[in-house]
């Protein structure tokens, strides 16, 4: 199976363009993978605040939107429950309490007309697309550590931790679990 990937930044003077895209994407299990790709990717594009890439399955006649994810720069505070082994793996130096890290802020597979029943993409495989642009941002600027932040359920927590991720803590400004991943 080939996957091809189309960068939002790449589409967005074209208005019509995402929006076809935007309509031809759900995700009914995870409301905040769909919100953000509906109601706020376009403004974080602008403000170079993330960057959201489209993965599309590409068999050479048909191209189906299997997927989307969106990556960032952020900064996260390591200070409070966080083990010093945790925060020498996420900043090489385990004294820093502050972290710049990158941020796998939103991964989801499509559902809209039952493309996720042809399992046309495994959450695993998408999640690889992305690490390979992430070691591709981490060769050229450099980097330590990929983040997610994701609500505390169990098939959730499995999906991170059977990928490698390990738990750093509960966010201090929402109710969700941090994982990281060293790059």
């Amino acid at each position: 199976m080939k996957y091809k990937l189309l960068q939002l930044c790449d589409i967005l003077s074209n208005k019509n363009v995402c929006e076809n895209l935007f309509n031809r994407f759900s995700c009914p299990i995870n409301a905040d993978v769909e919100n953000f790709l509906k109601d706020k990717a376009v403004e974080y594009e602008r403000k170079n605040l993330s960057r959201t890439y489209f993965v599309f399955y590409d068999d050479g006649d048909t191209h189906i939107l299997v997927g989307y994810f969106s990556l960032a720069l952020i900064t996260i505070d390591v200070s409070s429950n966080v083990s010093r082994s945790v925060i020498r793996k996420i900043s090489g130096n385990e004294g820093k309490k502050q972290c710049v890290v990158l941020l796998l802020g939103q991964l989801g597979k499509n559902q809209k007309d039952g493309i996720h029943r042809k399992k046309l993409i495994t959450g695993k495989q998408l999640l690889g697309i992305a690490q390979n642009i992430i070691r591709d941002i981490q060769y050229k600027i450099g980097g330590r550590t990929l983040l997610v932040e994701c609500k505390d359920c169990s098939a959730l927590r499995n999906f991170y931790e059977e990928c490698g991720f390990k738990l750093v803590n509960k966010s201090l400004n929402e109710d969700l679990l941090r994982y990281f991943i060293s790059i």
